[in-house]
């Protein structure tokens, strides 16, 4: 009985194999059936080829058109600027002495690193001064008259000199703080002088002839009001 029931059991397995090779044979015999596409012909293949570069060509002129975008936003040459390593080899150029050169006060931690020092001697913009002087910051310009020059400003029938009249006749020009009165020559007649200065000398001179000196500020200032 149990070798009966084995029989039963294997012959479906027999059958199974006998119709995967059946249906293999039957696949082998028929011949293939392929969708073959029909070859594109290089004429068309060089029109497509002509399209891309013409679309590419419009891609970046409307770029160039509309200015930057997210694929040419970059930081201007030198901009970013990577931090110097010393003290990582002589091939670097910053290696041994990691550019602090060799031996003395700038090698050792603590060096004074202020502007103009220069190892402790008198530094050289304070030294400029005492030899040949400076340039002021903030220099200021006067129109300088002395009293003899009194009659070629004013008419023989004015008394007062002003800084109104001066600028209207042109000696007052613009840039200059005021007038300055000095005392060479002598005063003919009674004149009543607006300045911003005058000497010690001049004032005695025109108060002699019956005159006065009033003290104005800078011309800018007194024109405008």
């Amino acid at each position: 009985m149990a070798d009966e029931k084995k029989e039963t059991q294997k012959k479906p397995k027999a059958s199974a194999k006998k119709e995967v090779k059946a249906e293999k044979v039957e696949k082998a015999e028929t011949p293939a059936t392929k969708e073959t596409k029909p070859k594109a012909s290089k004429t068309e293949k060089v029109e497509k080829v002509e399209k891309v570069a013409k679309q590419a060509k419009q891609d970046a002129i409307s770029e160039e058109s509309t200015g930057l975008t997210l694929g040419t936003i970059a930081p201007a040459k030198g901009a970013h600027r990577g931090k110097m390593r010393v003290g990582r080899g002589r091939a670097t150029g910053c290696g041994k002495t990691c550019n602090r050169g060799h031996n003395g006060e700038g090698q050792r931690s603590g060096r004074s690193r202020k502007r103009g020092f220069e190892g402790g001697q008198m530094p050289g913009y304070r030294k400029i001064p005492k030899v040949d002087g400076f340039k002021l910051v903030n220099p200021r310009k006067w129109l300088e008259l002395n009293i003899c020059d009194l009659d070629r400003v004013l008419l023989k029938d004015e008394s007062e000199l002003t800084y109104a009249m001066l600028k209207e006749r042109g000696f007052l020009r613009n840039g200059m703080d005021g007038l300055r009165i000095l005392g060479k020559g002598d005063c003919g007649r009674k004149v009543t002088i607006h300045a911003h200065y005058a000497t010690a000398g001049a004032q005695k001179k025109i108060e002699a002839a019956g005159g006065s000196v009033v003290i104005v500020p800078p011309a800018t200032k007194a024109v405008a009001q």
